[in-house]
């Protein structure tokens, strides 16, 4: 409650020899050193206990917490909406809201966001990807056209593969949920397969030409 409304408020019960309207006497000066000391509360940093939670509707379902010493967690109604901690930022229910499109970051099962990246300072283990790994898969791969669920425009069709299809072919070429069924392709990805079979189909072709000049 504001304590310049609740100075009016007051103002309006008594009199101006502090009595109520009833008859009955309001102690002003306990009830200004009761406001007052609001106004020094809200006036610095307010300080919480740990793992306390600071509610939002009145002490219903929506509140901050403190959940570690780095970790604060914001609940919204019946899911915790966002997680933060020092290192990683999560919107949980961001993994539940799904599009078809592509996409330019990694939203992980436990809703933890990531940009992507592929500096070669971001990698470890790396290794060529050859032509006898990279031709199978591409062979395999089976190219669909579809319409999106929960899209906006969800009469849009568009092009790309099924992750189910895809894992069997290229594990690596799929992201997974946390009990391991494939859910999204990582279509960035696919280009590095298709270079070693097109890079073979062009030496193919240039060995083939020589011959027959």
């Amino acid at each position: 409650m504001s304590t310049t409304i609740s100075r009016t408020w007051y103002n309006t019960l008594v009199d101006d020899s502090g009595s109520n309207l009833d008859g009955s006497v309001i102690d002003k000066a306990d009830f200004d050193a009761i406001l007052d000391a609001i106004d020094a509360i809200f006036a610095d940093d307010i300080a919480m206990a740990p793992t306390k939670k600071l509610f939002l509707d009145g002490g219903g379902n929506t509140y901050i917490q403190e959940v570690s010493a780095d970790g604060m967690l914001l609940h919204v109604g019946t899911i915790e909406g966002l997680y933060m901690t020092t290192t990683a930022f999560y919107a949980i229910a961001v993994y539940g809201d799904t599009t078809a499109n592509a996409t330019n970051m990694t939203v992980a099962s436990d809703g933890r966001i990531q940009r992507s990246t592929s500096t070669r300072a971001s990698k470890q283990d790396i290794t060529p990807l050859n032509l006898d790994e990279a031709f199978p898969v591409v062979m395999g791969l089976q190219p669909v056209t579809f319409r999106g669920r929960g899209d906006t425009d969800s009469q849009h069709r568009l092009a790309g593969f099924v992750a189910e299809d895809v894992a069997p072919l290229a594990p690596i070429l799929a992201t997974y949920d946390a009990d391991g069924s494939p859910n999204y392709v990582t279509y960035d990805r696919i280009p590095a397969y298709l270079v070693p079979v097109a890079q073979d189909h062009e030496a193919r072709l240039a060995a083939l030409e020589a011959r027959l000049r």
